[in-house]
């Protein structure tokens, strides 16, 4: 049996843009609370694990910091996010994931905006790119080598080892 839920959750849940587990969560807040929460879950389609991942950290942060649902959507600045015209809505959502992924983990964010910028500075042959993959969990990282033939792909291979890796390589992982 499906619980009952406030008008504006229900909606959202009859809809299918929000989970009944989220519904349950946005229903434990009054009206004027839960709305800013609504409007975002109405605007950016959200997978149900990011839903999921969303409303752990939402209920985490609420609780550490004693706030409330409107501060801390201000603070995410979640208007200028729905609003930003330039983004589509995959970006806006990974906007907002990323704002709250800092408010939650706030030294873990530090180190994997350090880690970011230490990867944009290493100096690696052209052709050749460095990204984080998987940041938060594996910590996995991309190279990607372009080439056309067999003796370019071997000459970015050497003039591979010669560039050392950035160190927060190594030190992001003891901060998780």
């Amino acid at each position: 049996m499906k619980p009952r839920f406030p008008e504006d959750v229900a909606s959202l849940v009859d809809n299918g843009h929000i989970t009944i587990t989220t519904g349950k969560f946005l229903s434990r807040f009054p009206e004027t609370c839960r709305k800013p929460l609504c409007v975002l879950f109405s605007d950016l389609r959200f997978s149900v694990n990011k839903q999921r991942e969303i409303v752990e950290w939402i209920d985490d942060i609420l609780h550490r910091d004693n706030g409330e649902i409107a501060e801390l959507c201000r603070a995410l600045g979640l208007d200028e996010i729905r609003a930003d015209a330039r983004l589509n809505a995959p970006q806006k959502c990974n906007l907002f994931r990323e704002r709250l992924y800092a408010l939650r983990y706030p030294t873990l964010a530090a180190h994997l905006r350090k880690l970011r910028a230490e990867i944009r500075g290493v100096k690696l042959p052209p052709g050749v790119r460095l990204s984080v993959e998987s940041p938060l969990e594996d910590m996995v990282f991309k190279l990607e080598i372009e080439f056309q033939t067999q003796e370019e792909f071997e000459e970015k291979l050497k003039g591979l080892v010669t560039h050392p890796l950035p160190s927060g390589l190594y030190s992001v992982k003891r901060h998780r």
